[in-house]
C-alpha cells in the first residue's frame, strides 16, 4: 500500500517545506508536488532540495483542482492505495498520516477522512456540512459559535469551542461520538484529505469548474452521493498556516469561497429564483449584520483598525455574492427535470432523459447505500429506513410519500421502474398502484404525442422462498382462499412484471407455484456477494481459531434481531454448551429487538465469554463481523415468515467468515456445498436443537473454513450487482 501525496504550489517556497520534510523517506509515501507557474524559483529549489519529490512544472496557473488532476494523473496507484492532498503551508507528521491511513482502511464504508487541522486564531474547523440556506444564515451571521447550545444553529463549518482555543479546538457538536470511530461530516477541507484512489478515479478527481475554493466540498458530496461516508477525525492533528497557499492570487480570492458554495448550492439542487433569492438573503443578510455590528462598535469609540478591516471584509462577501451570477441551468447536477450532472456538466446518475431507471424500495436499509454505486445508476425513491442507517442518505436516494410518488410517476419519462417483488405482500398494494400510475402516465404521453409512450419495462428482484401458500393464509377456513390468492397475484405478476431476477433456487419455486408466474421472463442468480475489498478490522487477519490453546481467542457473531424468528433462545442455550469445551471463546451479539432484555441479563452472567453490543450503525456491525470466526444464523419459520437470505451470511462471507445456519436460508444449499455448518430443521422449519447447534458450532470454531478459501468460492462480481444489471439491460430478456 502507498499513500500518494499530492501538493500544488504557487510561489510557495518560504513555506512548502514544513509540508515535505515530515513525510519526505517515509515508508510507503510519494510525493508530488505541481508548481502552478511560480515565479519565486519553487520548483527548481525543491529539485535540489528533495531530489526525491516528483516536481510538475505547469506553464500556466489553472488552479489548485486542475493541478491536483494532473498530479493524482501523473501516479500508477495500485489497489488499495490512497491519495494524499496537502497544502503546502499544513505538517502532517508520519505517524499521524499512518495512522489516519490505518482508520481508512479499517472502515470499509468511509473513502475520505481528514484530520484536525489546527489553524491558529480560527474559530472554524476544516469540515462541515452541505452549504444549505439555514446553514449559510447561521454561518454567515455568527450564530453558529452558539451551536454548542442549540444544535439547531449548526452552520456551514464545524465550529471550534472557544474553551479549548487557540490550544486544541474540538467543538462539542464534533465530540458527541467517540474520536477513535470518526465523525461523520458532509465535507473536510482540501488542505488536507486522505481519499481512496479508486474512489478518486470513479468519481474523476476534483472539478475544474472553480480556481480554487468549493471543489474539495463539491468532491465529498459526491463521494456521499455514490455512497461513501467522509470522516473527520479531530484526535489525528495537523497543523496549518491559513492562506499561506493561496498568496499571490487576485484579490477577489477573498470571496471566492461565498460565491463558488452558492453556485455549489444552484448546482446539486437546481434551484430555481425563489430559493437562489432566499440562499442569498439569507447568507448575505448575515453578512451585512456583521458588517452592521463592526461598524457600531467603531461608532462607540470602541473600534479598532480590525473593526474597520473585519466590516470591510463582510462588506466584500456580501457584495460580491450579491452580484453572482447563477450557473446555466443545463449544469445543475440536478435540474428541475431530474437530470442529475457532475460538475462539469456529464450527465452524472443517469436519473433522466430517455434511459432513466427508477427503483422503489419501501425500506432502506444500509445495504442499499453501500451496494448502490454498483447497481444500474437509477433515481432510487424510498418510504422508510431501518435502524442500521446511521447517516443521512446520499441526494441520490429520495424519500417520498405514497401520493408525491404517484405524481413523480406520473410524469416520468423512465423506461424502467424496478419495484418490490409481488410476494412482499404488505407492500403490494402500493406496488400494485405505483406500477399503474407509471404506466397511466406513459400512455397519457404517448396519446398526447409526447417522447414518454414508448417500450416500457417493469422489473423486479425476487428472494422470497416460503411456500405461497403459507403467506396467503386468511384465517377462512379451506382452501379456497389462498388459491384465489395465489391466482390473483399470479396473474398480475404475469401481466405486470416482465422480468423477475431470483436471489434463490428457492424463490424461483416460490414463484412457479403462482398460476402464471412462470411465464415471466427470469434468471435466477443465488445472491452472493464479491469479496470485500477491505477487511473490516485489522484483527482480522489474526489467527482465526484457538483449538489448542495457543492464545488466540475464538470468536463467534450473532447480528441481526433479538426475536425467538432468528433462533435467538437456541442460540443462547448453545452457547452455553460450548462454554465449557471451549473455554476463552466468546459470542458477540449484535442488535435490537423483542429479547433485547433477555440477551443482555444473559450476557452479564458471564461477560467474559459474552458481549452485547446492542444495535449498531452499519459500519459498526462490520467491524465487529471482520474480528469474528464463525457467523451464527440460526433462524426458524415463524408463522407466515421464512428467513429469505440473511443479510449479516452474505456480509460474512464477504469478509471470509465460516457460516453455522439452518436449512431455512434460500442459500443453504450453496452453504452446505461449500463447507459451512447447515443444520437441518427437524421438523422442517422448526427450531434448532440446541445441541446439535452447539456441536456444529464447536466445530466451525476449532477447524474454520480458511479464510482464503471462503472468499475464492465467491463470485468476482457481487451477484445482486450481476442481477440488476441484466434486469436493467435494454432489449428483449435473453
Amino acid at each position: 500500500m502507498t499513500v500518494h501525496v499530492l501538493l500544488v504550489a504557487h510561489n510557495s517556497r518560504a513555506v512548502i517545506a514544513r509540508a515535505i520534510e515530515p513525510l519526505a523517506g517515509a515508508a510507503g509515501v510519494e510525493l508530488t508536488v505541481v508548481d502552478n507557474a511560480s515565479d519565486d524559483g519553487t520548483a527548481g529549489w525543491l529539485r535540489s532540495a528533495f531530489p526525491a519529490v516528483r516536481v510538475i512544472d505547469n506553464a500556466t496557473n489553472d488552479g489548485f483542482a486542475a493541478a491536483a488532476n494532473l498530479a493524482a494523473a501523473s501516479t500508477t496507484p495500485a489497489p488499495g492505495d490512497f491519495f494524499l492532498l496537502l497544502n503546502p503551508d499544513a505538517r502532517l507528521e508520519a505517524g499521524a498520516l499512518r495512522e489516519l491511513v490505518r482508520r481508512l482502511e479499517a472502515d470499509p464504508g468511509a473513502a475520505i477522512a481528514a484530520p484536525l487541522l489546527e489553524t491558529p486564531g480560527l474559530r472554524t474547523l476544516n469540515a462541515g456540512h452541505p452549504p444549505t440556506i439555514r446553514r449559510m444564515a447561521a454561518h454567515s451571521s455568527g450564530a453558529s459559535r452558539l451551536a454548542r447550545i442549540l444544535p439547531a444553529l449548526a452552520g456551514h463549518y464545524l465550529m471550534a469551542a472557544p474553551a479549548t482555543a487557540p490550544g486544541g479546538p474540538c467543538a462539542r457538536q464534533a465530540a458527541r461520538p467517540p474520536e477513535p470511530a470518526g465523525i461523520p461530516v458532509g465535507w473536510v477541507t482540501g488542505g488536507c484529505l486522505l481519499v481512496r484512489a479508486d474512489v478518486w478515479a470513479r468519481l474523476g478527481g476534483l472539478t475544474t469548474r472553480w480556481f480554487m475554493y468549493a471543489e474539495d466540498v463539491d468532491f465529498c458530496l459526491r463521494a456521499r452521493d455514490a455512497g461513501w461516508r467522509v470522516l473527520f477525525y479531530p484526535d489525528v492533528r495537523a497543523h496549518h498556516a491559513v492562506g499561506g497557499s493561496s498568496r499571490g492570487v487576485d484579490g477577489r480570492a477573498a470571496s471566492a469561497w461565498v460565491v463558488h458554495l452558492y453556485e455549489l448550492y444552484v448546482l446539486r439542487t437546481g434551484a430555481g429564483p425563489v430559493r437562489r433569492g432566499l440562499w442569498k438573503g439569507a447568507t448575505a443578510g448575515g453578512f451585512l449584520a456583521r458588517e452592521l455590528a463592526y461598524r457600531a462598535r467603531g461608532a462607540a469609540g470602541a473600534g479598532t483598525a480590525d473593526h474597520a478591516y473585519q466590516a470591510a471584509r463582510f462588506r466584500r462577501f456580501r457584495t460580491d455574492l450579491l452580484a453572482a451570477v447563477p450557473p446555466r441551468r443545463a449544469d445543475c447536477y440536478r435540474s428541475p427535470q431530474g437530470t442529475a450532472r457532475g460538475a462539469s456538466g456529464r450527465r452524472r446518475r443517469g436519473v433522466s432523459g430517455g434511459t432513466m431507471q427508477i427503483r422503489i424500495i419501501p425500506e432502506l436499509r444500509a445495504a442499499h447505500v453501500e451496494r448502490d454505486p454498483s447497481l444500474t445508476p437509477a433515481r432510487t425513491l424510498y418510504f422508510g429506513r431501518m435502524y442500521d442507517l446511521a447517516d443521512e442518505p446520499p441526494a441520490t436516494f429520495e424519500r417520498v410519500r405514497m401520493a408525491s410518488a404517484v405524481r413523480l410517476l406520473l410524469r416520468s419519462d423512465a423506461t424502467v421502474l424496478e419495484v418490490p417483488e409481488p410476494l412482499w405482500l404488505r407492500f403490494l398494494p402500493r406496488t400494485a398502484v405505483l406500477v399503474a400510475a407509471w404506466r397511466l402516465g406513459g400512455a397519457l404521453a404517448a396519446a398526447r404525442g409526447g417522447s414518454r409512450g414508448g417500450r416500457r419495462r417493469v422489473v423486479t428482484y425476487a428472494i422470497e422462498n416460503n411456500d405461497p401458500r403459507l403467506l396467503l393464509r386468511t384465517g377462512i377456513p379451506g382452501r379456497a382462499a389462498p388459491a384465489v390468492l395465489g391466482w390473483l397475484i399470479g396473474a398480475w405478476t404475469a401481466r405486470n412484471i416482465d422480468r423477475i431476477a431470483y436471489g434463490s433456487a428457492g424463490a424461483r419455486a416460490a414463484y412457479a407455484a403462482l398460476p402464471g408466474a412462470d411465464r415471466v421472463p427470469a434468471r435466477t442468480l443465488p445472491e452472493l456477494p464479491a469479496p470485500r475489498a477491505t477487511v473490516a478490522s485489522p484483527s482480522a487477519a489474526a489467527p482465526r481459531s484457538d483449538p489448542d490453546g495457543s492464545g488466540a481467542a475464538p470468536r463467534a457473531v450473532f447480528v441481526g434481531d433479538l426475536s425467538a424468528r432468528k433462533g435467538v433462545p437456541e442460540l443462547l442455550a448453545a452457547w452455553e454448551r460450548v462454554e465449557p469445551l471451549l473455554p476463552g471463546a466468546r459470542l458477540d451479539v449484535v442488535g435490537g429487538g423483542a429479547l433485547a432484555a433477555d440477551v443482555a441479563a444473559w450476557v452479564a452472567a458471564a461477560p467474559r465469554s459474552r458481549r452485547f453490543h446492542g444495535l449498531l450503525p452499519h459500519h459498526e456491525a462490520l467491524r465487529v463481523l471482520g474480528e469474528s470466526t464463525v457467523l451464527v444464523a440460526p433462524s426458524r419459520r415463524h408463522g407466515r415468515w421464512r428467513e429469505q437470505i440473511g443479510l449479516p451470511v452474505t456480509e460474512a462471507l464477504a469478509l471470509g467468515l465460516t457460516v453455522v445456519t439452518t436449512d431455512e436460508t434460500g442459500l443453504a444449499a450453496w452453504l452446505r456445498a461449500a463447507g459451512h455448518g447447515v443444520l437441518a430443521s427437524d421438523p422442517p422449519g422448526g427450531p434448532a436443537d440446541p445441541g446439535t447447534l452447539a456441536d456444529v458450532v464447536v466445530r466451525a470454531l476449532r477447524e474454520p473454513l480458511p479464510r482464503e478459501r471462503v472468499l475464492g468460492s465467491l463470485p468476482g462480481a457481487d451477484a445482486r450487482a450481476a442481477a440488476d444489471q441484466w434486469l436493467h439491460a435494454a432489449g428483449d430478456a435473453p
